[in-house]
């Protein structure tokens, strides 16, 4: 029964990760060359087959730097740290967006996420992920169902 279900749940990501990518067709920059001001959501396909279905997501800090989780999926830690771009790590470099300002004001995102930097944090990649973190930064919230590329809500162990 489990399995069923989990089976299930692996197909229901799949379709709604390909419908995703069908709606929006969004403009790939290069991480290293693409223009970004405080407050900005970055958003950048993962490395290998995982980039077809997820991004990694970062808040912009200035001009040049980013505030994110470099999480470890195998052991559910991650660590929120700011870093340059050529520090900024695990991602496809080639296929990144500007997504913008989230809801608060750039000073109250910038100020949230630094409250957690050189942080250990509960890591997930379904229920706990840098785009939930992003989310709480810049918008006061970490999203619900739908509103996260997991389509699934924090869960009890994510401490946001």
């Amino acid at each position: 029964m489990v399995a069923e279900i989990v089976t299930v749940f692996s197909q229901f990501i799949l379709i709604s990760s390909v419908l995703q990518l069908v709606i929006s067709s969004p403009v790939n920059e290069h991480f290293d060359e693409m223009k970004w001001e405080a407050g900005d959501i970055i958003s950048c396909n993962l490395n290998g087959v995982w980039g077809i279905f997820a991004k990694h997501f970062m808040l912009a800090v200035d001009g040049s730097n980013v505030i994110n989780v470099a999480g470890d999926k195998s052991t559910n830690k991650g660590t929120i740290l700011e870093q340059t771009r050529r520090q900024a790590l695990g991602f496809n470099r080639s296929k990144c967006r500007n997504n913008g300002k989230g809801k608060l004001s750039v000073e109250q995102a910038i100020k949230r996420a630094r409250r957690w930097q050189n942080t250990d944090v509960y890591y997930n990649l379904l229920r706990c992920n840098c785009e939930h973190w992003v989310d709480y930064w810049a918008n006061g919230s970490s999203g619900g169902y739908f509103d996260n590329q997991s389509l699934l809500p924090t869960n009890s162990q994510c401490t946001i």
